[in-house]
């Protein structure tokens, strides 16, 4: 994102795969579903 000319103050990052998974991590195809990124954009204030 910095790269891309977003402030560094502008970034965070929230860790949730572990407490919070999509899918049971029992099988490789829940795995491959909890290996994810999401971004949430908020308007500028």
């Amino acid at each position: 994102m910095q790269s891309l000319g977003v402030p560094e103050g502008r970034i965070s990052v929230d860790s949730e795969g572990e407490l919070q998974p999509v899918a049971p991590n029992r099988t490789d195809e829940g795995r491959q579903k909890n290996r994810r990124v999401d971004f949430i954009i908020q308007e500028k204030q």
